[in-house]
């Protein structure tokens, strides 16, 4: 571990070199597509009622970077804790510096607003490119009218403005929100900088927001992600004391499950062009523009907001595009294997639907596309043999993913799509699960990040109730004894998950994720797809 010249142990360290104008906001924002498992321990803290917080670096990612994390995210890495108590000795003999825990979390919210600044002047130049993009393909654009380098100027400092009351000159403040230790109030019209801890008063009705570390008194288990920006809220507890006079009188209008969401609002209009860059992005994605890759960058980024998602889902041609493009079918003017093409479009299908049930119902509206997308002359072909589906044409190119990352993604959008109940009959009903199956068995470890996807597709869709699942559909045949399992032709079966789980293991021993895949799999086929023996007890 580190010693006294440790970079990483230097407060100083954090400086200006951890980040720079090359990061792109979906690297910081959005999972970049690369796995990066914890590197090392930089420090601890312990709350009040013994729980602790470790803050992680994280392999191949700068110091800034680093994360507060339970005990629990050592499962698999064990050494990480032993490593820190040899760190922690060397601290305590003044043979390592602790890390200056203040400076870090100043830093971290220097690069915050560092990365606000850089996005609003990003969208500002795409709105500019993407409006004379249509002019050149001579299509009506949906955006707002070219800025001039007057209106940019302004806009682009728009952070640094003051918001004053109308009625009041003297009540001003800043409109980018500054966050401290502490939560307070965000005011109206301002701009929440990404990666804040935000809730709502119960009592006032406020927002209130503040830096997104861990505090004394945490209970364990509380989470400290990283929601995003003017979408996250969690509810303010009540104080003790009133919770049991309030009690019985507020029990029975607790609802059982979320709010429907009757209505989804766009985003305000901060004047950084968002709106215009996504109705450009999607106008040039319609109809294969020059710009397709800048266009499916700009989705990407925007579709994990929950109005961005729905309107992705009620645009058909669209879902289609990004079905073809998902499944390796581009064009010939556009391949789909080109600038991670599929894995683009793929995320853009997941962000979109995940956790956001009013886009999942617009696309259900379009299942026969998503199922049976009409994607050129050859997937027409297959269709008249019967092949030209998701899942055959999925499987049928098997063979040719050799990125890892970018099946993981299509696996994601896989486990979106199978929310849908339509989707999900015709899924199965194609031999969806026999895709999944073969997918786990590519040969080779860089296959275990995708392996362990498929664990969590299969467990959060037909295993774990609490998840979501349907339970009752799979499995539904009884276990399948090993040498069928090894036999070609024989070896996708419905009875046969286990047994290649357990090959697994054998060769990861320590994998606790498969150890409970598998576990869950057992326990639901004892119950729904019972052997013979079983029946007969």
């Amino acid at each position: 571990m580190a010693n006294s010249t440790h970079p990483t142990q230097d407060p100083n360290y954090l400086d200006d070199s951890d980040f720079d104008d090359r990061d792109s906001l979906a690297s910081i924002e959005t999972d970049d597509g690369e796995d990066h498992p914890p590197e090392k321990i930089l420090t601890e803290i312990t709350s009040k009622n013994g729980f602790t917080w470790y803050l992680i670096q994280w392999k191949d990612c700068p110091v800034i970077r680093s994360s507060w994390e339970g005990k629990e995210a050592f499962d698999t890495y064990k050494w990480l804790l032993e490593d820190w108590d040899k760190e922690k000795e060397n601290q305590a003999r003044g043979e390592s510096t602790p890390l200056d825990v203040a400076a870090f979390n100043k830093k971290v919210l220097e690069v915050e607003l560092a990365e606000r600044q850089r996005r609003v002047l990003r969208r500002l130049r795409r709105t500019t490119i993407s409006a004379l993009r249509c002019a050149l393909l001579g299509l009506y654009c949906l955006t707002s009218p070219v800025m001039s380098s007057t209106e940019t100027s302004s806009s682009s400092s728009a952070d640094a403005d003051l918001i004053c009351s109308t009625i009041d000159s003297t009540d001003c403040y800043p409109r980018l929100f500054q966050p401290t230790k502490d939560f307070q109030p965000i005011k109206e019209g301002q701009d929440i900088p990404p990666g804040l801890h935000v809730r709502m008063n119960i009592y006032s009705g406020e927002r209130e927001a503040r830096l997104n570390i861990p505090m004394e008194g945490e209970e364990v288990g509380e989470s400290i992600e990283i929601f995003p920006e003017q979408q996250a809220m969690v509810i303010v507890e009540q104080p003790e004391e009133d919770l049991a006079y309030k009690e019985s009188t507020i029990r029975h209008q607790v609802p059982d499950g979320p709010p429907a969401y009757e209505k989804v609002v766009p985003p305000p209009d901060n004047g950084d062009g968002e709106i215009g860059t996504f109705q450009t992005a999607m106008i040039v994605l319609g109809v294969e523009g020059r710009g397709l890759d800048s266009a499916l960058d700009d989705l990407n980024e925007l579709s994990h907001d929950i109005y961005y998602g729905v309107e992705i889902a009620k645009n058909g041609p669209v879902i289609e595009k990004l079905v073809c493009l998902t499944l390796g079918q581009g064009t010939e003017k556009f391949p789909a294997d080109k600038q991670n093409r599929d894995k683009k479009a793929a995320s853009i299908l997941a962000s979109a639907i995940q956790n956001n049930p009013k886009a999942l119902e617009e696309v259900s509206k379009f299942s026969g596309l998503v199922m049976y997308p009409n994607c050129g002359a050859q997937l027409q072909e297959a269709k008249t043999r019967g092949k030209g589906n998701f899942v055959s044409v999925l499987r049928g190119r098997l063979g040719k993913e050799k990125e890892p990352q970018t099946l993981k993604a299509k696996i994601n959008t896989i486990s979106g799509l199978l929310k849908e109940p339509l989707i999900r009959k015709s899924f199965l009903e194609n031999g969806g699960m026999e895709l999944l199956l073969a997918i786990w068995l590519k040969k080779g470890e860089q296959w275990d990040v995708v392996r362990r996807k498929v664990a969590q597709t299969v467990t959060d869709n037909f295993l774990d109730e609490d998840l979501g699942a349907k339970l009752g559909i799979f499995p539904k045949l009884p276990l399948a004894e090993a040498t069928l399992c090894e036999t070609k032709g024989r070896m996708l079966e419905d009875g046969c998950w286990e047994h290649h789980v357990e090959g697994f293991l054998k060769r990861e021993p320590d994998a606790e994720w498969a150890r409970d895949f598998s576990k869950a799999l057992g326990e639901q086929r004892k119950i729904f797809a019972p052997s013979i023996q079983d029946r007969e007890l």
